[in-house]
C-alpha cells in the first residue's frame, strides 16, 4: 500500500456533494488529508487565483474538476481558444510540480455526445502527463446497474450525475492511489505560473469599502463590500479573467476601465445579508482593467424611457458589491499547445475494470440524453 497524505480538489459543485466522488474517495483513503476548494456555479478560469496561492508539490495529487460549468458557461467565459490555453496553462503548471488528475463530468445534455469542451480537456489532460477519469462515460455505461437496475434518472439535475454513481467511482479511485497505480507519463510539464497572478481587495491596505468575514462548514472568505459611486484602483497589469463575488450580497453595475477602454457590467442579485453565496464571475476573454467603478447615482450608460429600474439604484436599493479575490493572466490565447500525448486513460480503465466485475455495461448504442436535460 501507498500513503497518500495529502490531496488538493480544485472543483465545482459536483466535488463538494456529500454522497458524491469526494466521499467515496474518503472512504477509500480515510487517513489522506483532503484540502477542497472547490466552488460551485463557477468555471474553471477561477483556478488562476490558486497558482499563485499554493505551492502543489505539497500534494500528492491535484484533482481538477470544471468541465460541466466551462460548458454551461462558454459564452460568458470567452471563445474556445481562451478556454482551453488558460486551461491548459493551469493544468500544466500544477503538473510541472504533482500528480493531477482531471475529471470528465458533462453537463447532462452532453452525456451521449461528448462537447469540444470535454475532448479537448481529456487532451489537455493527455498532453500535461495527467490522468483523465471519465465520470460521464461510467454514469452511461454503469449508472443503470449501479443505481440497481432502477428507472431513476442517471442525471440528478442538469450537471450532476447521481451520487451513488459517482461514490462508486471515487472509491476505486482511491484504492488505485493508495496501491500507487498512479502511472508515470514520461512527460515533464512546463509551468507557466509566471503569467498568473492574483489580487485581494479585502487583504489590501485601503481604507475605500469594508472588509466583511463570511463562513460557513465549507468556507471561511473575507470580502471588500463597496457601495455606489466607488471607484477602486486594480494595482496589476494583467488581463483579469474574473473575480470572486458574493453574489447574495451584489447589486449593481460595475464599470471596468484600463488602457483598452471600458466594459460595463451587470449584476442583478437580490441583497441578503444573513446569507452568502461566493461564485466566480469571468470576464469575457479578460481583460485588462486598471480600475473599477461601482454605478450608484452616476450610472455609466443612459437609460432607455420607462425601464423597470428607472428608478435603481435608490435609497430603499442601494447599489452594492461584495468583491472577493480577483485572476489574471497574461499568457497569449492563441499560443500552440505541445504535439505529444500520454496515455491519459490508465486510471481510468483500472477503475472500469474494478466496477466491470461487479456491474452490468450497457452498450454506448443503447444510451440515451437524460430525459428533461435534452
Amino acid at each position: 500500500m501507498k500513503m497518500v497524505d495529502n490531496i488538493l480538489i480544485m472543483g465545482t459543485s459536483n466535488s463538494l456533494l456529500k454522497r458524491g466522488w469526494v466521499e467515496g474517495l474518503r472512504k477509500a483513503l480515510p487517513n489522506a488529508n483532503i484540502v477542497n476548494i472547490s466552488i460551485g456555479g463557477s468555471p474553471g478560469t477561477q483556478y488562476c487565483c490558486a497558482i499563485p496561492q499554493y505551492d502543489f508539490s505539497k500534494f500528492d495529487y491535484v484533482v481538477f474538476d470544471s468541465v460541466p460549468n466551462d460548458e454551461l458557461g462558454e459564452d460568458f467565459i470567452g471563445d474556445p481558444m481562451f478556454l482551453n490555453r488558460v486551461t491548459f496553462e493551469i493544468v500544466s503548471t500544477i503538473a510541472a510540480q504533482t500528480k493531477v488528475i482531471v475529471l470528465g463530468f458533462c453537463m447532462a445534455r452532453h452525456a451521449v455526445k461528448p462537447s469540444d469542451i470535454y475532448l479537448e480537456r481529456r487532451r489537455i489532460a493527455a498532453i500535461c502527463g495527467a490522468q483523465f477519469i471519465s465520470m460521464r462515460e461510467f454514469a452511461m455505461r454503469y449508472g443503470h446497474s449501479i443505481l440497481g437496475g432502477s428507472d431513476d434518472l442517471i442525471f440528478e439535475t442538469y450537471a450532476h450525475p447521481r451520487q451513488a454513481i459517482q461514490n462508486r467511482v471515487g472509491f476505486e479511485l482511491g484504492a488505485l492511489l493508495a496501491q500507487g497505480a498512479f502511472p508515470e507519463s514520461g512527460i515533464r510539464a512546463e509551468s507557466f505560473a509566471h503569467h498568473f497572478s492574483t489580487f485581494d481587495p479585502a487583504a489590501a491596505d485601503s481604507t475605500v469599502g469594508a472588509v466583511v468575514n463570511k463562513k460557513n462548514s465549507l468556507m471561511d472568505v473575507n470580502f471588500r463590500v463597496f457601495d455606489g459611486d466607488y471607484t477602486y484602483p486594480v494595482p496589476v497589469d494583467l488581463p483579469c479573467v474574473g473575480f470572486y463575488m458574493d453574489i447574495l450580497n451584489t447589486r449593481c453595475y460595475v464599470k471596468l476601465a484600463g488602457p483598452k477602454g471600458a466594459r460595463v457590467k451587470e449584476y442583478m442579485f437580490n441583497i441578503q445579508p444573513e446569507k452568502f453565496e461566493v461564485r466566480f464571475i469571468p470576464i469575457l476573454n479578460g481583460f485588462s482593467v486598471s480600475e473599477m467603478t461601482v454605478a450608484g447615482r452616476f450610472l455609466p450608460f443612459e437609460r432607455s424611457a420607462f425601464s423597470t429600474l428607472a428608478n435603481w439604484p435608490n435609497k430603499l436599493r442601494p447599489a452594492q458589491l461584495t468583491l472577493g479575490k480577483m485572476g489574471f493572466w497574461g499568457g497569449a490565447a492563441y499560443a500552440a499547445s505541445p504535439r505529444r500525448e500520454s496515455d491519459a486513460l490508465v486510471l481510468h480503465r483500472a477503475i472500469e475494470a474494478k466496477i466491470s466485475a461487479q456491474y452490468a455495461a450497457r452498450p454506448e448504442q443503447h444510451w440515451q440524453t437524460p430525459t428533461g436535460f435534452e
